[in-house]
């Protein structure tokens, strides 16, 4: 995850070429939108959520639902721990993930943030139900829409919605 460098916004869809953009999320929310449409060689990307920013780097500590693939793997709707434990915490079923995934079209994703409490639906599959058990863990933070260093590529995200739970 690196610092934003190119983000710009054309047809009601936020393009990213190089990292992410932020807003401030609190405890309790959905997220929800479509996602992201990848052009070029890279094929990983990401949103960022209850994360945070490490002071003097280009990294955030936090949460992750991963989109695209980490070699020949699918991480669609994975969910990832940036920076933190730096390992995935859950992925969904790789059959059913390849069922509902759209490769070469917009994919909708949902992430549920209730109180220790993480979802995660692609297409309407529900990819992660992940109770966090470490009680120091933010509940809180930034949300940030991620693209991965390495080869050249764009990760293209629409529609973005934020509900706060009551």
């Amino acid at each position: 995850t690196a610092a934003a460098n190119n983000v710009t916004q054309s047809a009601g869809a936020i393009t990213l070429s190089a990292a992410g953009t932020a807003l401030t999320v609190t405890n309790n929310v959905t997220i929800s939108g479509v996602g992201p449409h990848a052009i070029g060689q890279g094929t990983n990307a990401g949103v960022q959520f209850r994360s945070s920013r490490i002071p003097n780097h280009h990294e955030v500590i936090g949460y992750q639902c991963d989109i695209g693939t980490m070699g020949k793997r699918r991480i669609w709707g994975a969910l990832y721990d940036e920076s933190r434990r730096k390992r995935f915490l859950v992925e969904g079923d790789a059959e059913q993930v390849s069922r509902v995934l759209k490769p070469t079209d917009w994919n909708e994703f949902v992430v549920r943030c209730e109180g220790k409490r993480v979802q995660i639906w692609l297409n309407g599959y529900q990819t992660v139900d992940f109770t966090e058990p470490d009680d120091t863990v933010a509940r809180t933070g930034i949300l940030g829409l991620q693209i991965h260093g390495g080869p050249p590529a764009e990760a293209w995200y629409k529609d973005i919605r934020i509900k706060e739970l009551k």
